[in-house]
């Protein structure tokens, strides 16, 4: 089993542009600052709207948790 985390990327257009991010491994307290970076990057590129797919992510910790607390506040004024 392969727990590291790995982040894919999918800009998808309707009426307002969404950055979707795909999760599979593990979102804990290793890869916390792997999703705050991709996060902070796409923002800083533009992106308003973000949506995180966790349907491949095996294990959520608490650290997992606080890392898409953080996102929600990079996102939101």
């Amino acid at each position: 089993m392969d727990i590291a985390l790995k982040i894919t990327k999918e800009q998808v257009q309707g009426s307002v542009p969404v950055m979707m991010f795909h999760l599979r491994g593990w979102l804990d307290a290793q890869s916390e600052e792997e999703l705050l970076a991709a996060a902070r990057d796409a923002y800083d590129a533009g992106s308003r709207f973000l949506l995180i797919d966790l349907a491949e992510v095996d294990t959520l910790t608490s650290a997992g948790m606080r890392a898409m607390q953080k996102v929600y506040k990079i996102y939101t004024s």
